[in-house]
C-alpha cells in the first residue's frame, strides 16, 4: 500500500513538473475549444482559465474567434486579447468575472473584451493588488461595478478607449491600507446610462493618496459623472464632455478637481462642491446646467 502511495506521488510530481515545462509564452482558446487541449494555435483551449494554466510568465493569451471564455482569476503579469472583429466575451450572473490578485511588479492587460454581468454580477474587474492593470477596447457592463480597485498596494489603473455602460458605478478606486499611491488614468472612453457615479475616487486613509487624470472621454446620461469623494483625492479632467447626467457632472466631496477645456452642459448640476474647492482654467465650456457651485479660477500658463 505504502508502495503503490509511493508511486501515485511520483507520477503526479511528473505531472505537475512535465505541466510547468510545457508552458507556452503564447495561448490561444476558441469558442470551440477544449481545455484538454495543448492551447496551441491549431489545438486551442476553450477557456482564459485553462490558457492561463500553460502560460507562462508573462506571457499572452489571443482569442482565435468568438465565445464566452469563462471567469478567470489572475495572480501574475499576463496579456489577455480577446482579438479584433470577434465578440471574446466573459458572461456572469454573479461575483466577478476577472479577479486579479497579483505582485506590486505585475502587469495584467486586458484587451478586446467583452464583460457581461448580466444585470446582476457585482464586479467586471476586481482588482485586488498588482503593480498596473491596462485595460484597452473593452465593452463591460451590468454589474454593480465595472472596474473595481481596492488594493492594499500602491500601483496604476490605465483605462482607454473602452465603453463603460450601463451598471452601477464604473470605476470605483478604494484603497484599503494607509501609505499607498493609486493613479488612475482614464481616457478615449464611454461612460453611459450607469446608475451610480462613472468614476470614484475615495479614501479614509490619511496617508492614501488617489490621483486621477480623465482626459477625451464622454460622460453622459449617468447618475454622476466624476466624484473625489474624500481628502487625499485629486482629479484632473481635460477635453471631456459631461452631458445630461441626472446628478451631476463633476462632485467634490472633499478633494481636489481641476478642469481644462471640458464641455459641461445639460446636467442637473454641472459642478457641486460639497467639501472641496473646483479649479477652472476658465476655458470650460458650461450651459444649460440646471445649477452649478462657483468654480476656483485658474489662470493659464
Amino acid at each position: 500500500m505504502q508502495m503503490m502511495c509511493n508511486y501515485f506521488m511520483f507520477g503526479f510530481v511528473l505531472f505537475f513538473i512535465s505541466n510547468l515545462s510545457a508552458q507556452s509564452s503564447r495561448t490561444w482558446v476558441s469558442g470551440t475549444g477544449n481545455d484538454m487541449n495543448a492551447c496551441s494555435r491549431s489545438l486551442p483551449c476553450k477557456t482564459f482559465s485553462g490558457a492561463y494554466l500553460q502560460t507562462a510568465t508573462p506571457g499572452e493569451i489571443d482569442a482565435v474567434d468568438s465565445g464566452d471564455f469563462g471567469i478567470i482569476t489572475i495572480n501574475h503579469s499576463v496579456t489577455i486579447d480577446g482579438g479584433e472583429g470577434q465578440i471574446a466575451g466573459i458572461e456572469v450572473s454573479s461575483g466577478s468575472a476577472i479577479t486579479i490578485t497579483a505582485g506590486s511588479n505585475d502587469v495584467i492587460i486586458l484587451r478586446n473584451l467583452e464583460i457581461n454581468g448580466l444585470n446582476s454580477g457585482v464586479y467586471g474587474i476586481q482588482f485586488n493588488s498588482g503593480g498596473t492593470l491596462i485595460i484597452e477596447n473593452c465593452k463591460i457592463y451590468g454589474f454593480t461595478n465595472a472596474i473595481y480597485w481596492s488594493s492594499s498596494l500602491g500601483g496604476n489603473l490605465i483605462v482607454r478607449n473602452s465603453t463603460i455602460t450601463n451598471n452601477y458605478n464604473g470605476v470605483v478606486v478604494l484603497p484599503i491600507s494607509n501609505s499607498n499611491i493609486l493613479n488612475v488614468s482614464v481616457s478615449n472612453s464611454l461612460f453611459s446610462e450607469n446608475a451610480g457615479t462613472s468614476i470614484w475616487g475615495y479614501t479614509n486613509h490619511t496617508s492614501s493618496l488617489i490621483f486621477i487624470d480623465v482626459e477625451n472621454c464622454v460622460l453622459t446620461q449617468n447618475l454622476w459623472g466624476v466624484s473625489a469623494a474624500s481628502a487625499g483625492v485629486t482629479v484632473n479632467c481635460a477635453n471631456n464632455t459631461f452631458s445630461r447626467n441626472s446628478g451631476g457632472a463633476i462632485i467634490n466631496g472633499g478633494g481636489l478637481i481641476y478642469l481644462t477645456a471640458n464641455q459641461i452642459e445639460n446636467n442637473n448640476y454641472g459642478a457641486l462642491s460639497s467639501g472641496g474647492p473646483i479649479y477652472s482654467f476658465g476655458n470650460n465650456a458650461i450651459s444649460g446646467n440646471v445649477s452649478s457651485s462657483p468654480l476656483t479660477s485658474l489662470s493659464l500658463q
